[in-house]
């Protein structure tokens, strides 16, 4: 299986609260059980700065910049 997803990227998209986060956990989960060498990450995040940025957007603090 490692050959048919090398270098492969995979994009989980939804509305929140929908399992995102959930599924893309388990699929690393199920790919890495498979030896598939597999990463996850999410935007913003992954960096100091990107996980400031997230922390910014979704705090019910700044709530003057939801689309509602």
């Amino acid at each position: 299986m490692q050959d048919g997803f090398s270098g492969r990227f995979i994009v989980l998209d939804g509305p929140d609260g929908c399992g995102r986060s959930t599924h893309a956990r388990r699929l690393i989960e199920w790919l890495q059980s498979q030896g598939v060498t597999a990463a996850g990450f999410r935007d913003p995040g992954a960096t100091l700065i990107g996980e400031k940025i997230r922390e910014i957007l979704l705090s019910p603090a700044h709530e003057a910049m939801t689309m509602t």
